[in-house]
């Protein structure tokens, strides 16, 4: 099967991919067989958006390691949000 896709459609999409470990291909073919499946054309894809400077997933074990020894520097120095004040926050906004 050969598909033509806007460059910058595909580009997105393979970063994406690229994140998950997934090729084109197999995303295509998942995407096909869970048409096949549903009945329906499935929509509800995503992945989490998180930075990549926080991403763990891509981070060498220095810095993750790195990472943690900040975060928890920075709890011993008292630089910390308390997570009940988080929530009451989060969801007086809602």
């Amino acid at each position: 099967m050969n598909i033509s896709v806007e460059a910058g459609v595909k580009e997105s999409a393979e970063r994406i991919l690229d994140k998950l470990g997934i090729s084109m291909r197999a995303a295509v073919e998942m995407y096909l067989k869970q048409i096949a499946f549903e009945g329906r054309i499935p929509l509800h894809l995503s992945v989490p958006v998180v930075p990549d400077e926080l991403n763990a997933a891509l981070m060498t074990d220095e810095e993750l390691q790195a990472a943690v020894a900040e975060g928890v520097k920075d709890f011993a120095e008292g630089r910390y949000k308390d997570l009940d004040d988080v929530f009451a926050k989060v969801l007086g906004d809602l």
